[in-house]
């Protein structure tokens, strides 16, 4: 069987996930400018992609035409949303192999929070949890993600923006059952809480609050972006370029330093663009070979000549 693990690949592959109304598309939005004007190799999807063939059986669901949000199974509705990923799935390996940055607005994970929180048990939750696992992760073969980007606030705050939402084009001028439904929105953030906090481990998750908890204002988009870059992008603190070996040796704020190799030419031209644009301070080690690059976020470099 084939690995559904993206650990090995090249690539990096980021989700963004959370309740309805938080801004999720926004922020894919954002993040896809910033790729593209740093000139990092990426790849964007939007699900569900409404104009596909399972994505138009989808908005058909959303706008009720085959029946109610209690009407329909949530194992039936999760096999049209995993169906729509399914058709993506083989694209989205080869941009990873190639190199590239995979964002997408939702996966895997939405499909588990919105759909189980319509069942009135926990134990049914987690048991359908389990499946649609089973059905996305092992038969579909899906790819997991690095690292998951979840927007969180309180349900209100889903509600009052929901309220306001413009509405898309796919609904043909119909309520979103699944938006205009009050409780399963509540229902939903309690299941996004348990997936994030403790369900099948995903400790890739980084939670990011739309809301300032101090003075109960939203974060403004730009904010928001800002603080998801830094997750993303600022959790190297230093950098060693071998003039022997031709390799970087990267140290992360947290966990176990790693090689990026000559053999990793897209990687090469990512980590040097990243030392270029964010102005990262250096200095060599000529007795050693080594030439150091210092995120002044976490260290200077002053602290780090004294490390020596």
């Amino acid at each position: 069987m084939t690995n559904t693990s993206s650990a090995n690949q090249p690539g990096r592959f980021i989700v963004f996930e959370g309740n309805q109304g938080l801004g999720k598309t926004t922020q894919v939005k954002m993040m896809a400018d910033y790729l593209e004007k740093k000139g990092i190799p990426h790849m964007v999807y939007y699900f569900p992609r409404y104009q596909s063939f399972f994505g138009r059986i989808a908005s058909k669901f959303l706008r009720g035409e085959l029946g109610s949000v209690k009407e329909v199974s949530p194992y039936l509705v999760s096999m049209i949303f995993a169906n729509d990923r399914m058709m993506t799935r083989d694209s989205i390996r080869e941009a990873l192999a190639a190199g590239k940055i995979v964002i997408t607005d939702r996966w895997v994970s939405s499909n588990m929070a919105v759909q189980a929180a319509k069942f009135d048990t926990q134990s049914e939750r987690e048991m359908f949890i389990e499946w649609l696992y089973q059905m996305e992760y092992v038969i579909f073969e899906q790819p997991r993600p690095h690292q998951v980007i979840y927007l969180h606030a309180a349900p209100e705050v889903s509600l009052k923006r929901l309220a306001d939402k413009q509405q898309a084009a796919h609904l043909e001028g119909k309520a979103d059952i699944e938006e205009a439904d009050e409780p399963l929105i509540r229902e939903s953030d309690a299941m996004y809480e348990f997936i994030a906090g403790r369900a099948l481990g995903w400790k890739e998750w980084t939670p990011v609050e739309v809301i300032d908890q101090q003075t109960g204002e939203a974060y403004s988009p730009e904010v928001l972006h800002q603080q998801i870059v830094e997750i993303i992008f600022g959790s190297i603190k230093e950098i060693f370029w071998s003039h022997w070996t031709g390799s970087y040796e990267i140290f992360p704020i947290s966990g176990e330093p790693y090689l990026v190799t000559d053999e990793e030419p897209k990687k090469h031209a990512m980590i040097a663009k990243m030392i270029e644009d964010e102005e990262w301070t250096y200095y060599d080690r000529d007795e050693i070979g080594v030439t150091v690059w210092e995120n002044p976020k976490y260290v200077s470099v002053e602290d780090a000549k004294k490390k020596d």
